[in-house]
């Protein structure tokens, strides 16, 4: 008999620095149909379908499209979502802010076998943002 899971991917050992949240510290992420289903300081693998360990691998995300950021930005600043949505589009070189799965695609490259000869560096996925140049 086959067990259905609750997420798609879970990715373990990682740091996280939010500070809107409070959070500074060890976090496991959990994913479901390309979406942050959930955050906690250890979330059981048996409950992913996938599971990676991400210890020591760095990534620096950019503005991404969450609920949690859109909703409450727009609540504490009374700014349409519409409208915020389109303004944080505009402040990525690319057009658009990122997706929870850009995120997990970097993290999956980094603790698979292609990136087996690459150590300590810091992977930005921000859509350019961390190389944009003010003219």
């Amino acid at each position: 008999m086959t067990t259905a899971t609750e997420f798609d991917l879970l990715l373990t050992g990682g740091n996280i620095l939010d500070p809107a949240q409070g959070i500074d510290g060890r976090r496991d992420i959990a994913f479901k149909d390309g979406l942050v289903a959930e955050v906690a300081e250890r979330i059981d693998a048996a409950r992913a379908t996938n599971s990676v360990d991400v210890t020591g691998k760095l990534i620096t995300p950019g503005l991404i499209d969450t609920p949690m950021a859109i909703e409450g930005h727009s609540k504490a600043s009374g700014i349409d979502k519409d409208a915020l949505r389109k303004g944080r589009d505009r402040a990525v070189p690319m057009g658009h802010v990122g997706q929870a799965e850009d995120v997990a695609f970097a993290a999956l490259y980094l603790m698979s076998d292609e990136a087996k000869f690459v150590t300590g560096v810091i992977l930005p996925v921000d859509g350019g943002s961390s190389v944009k140049v003010a003219i």
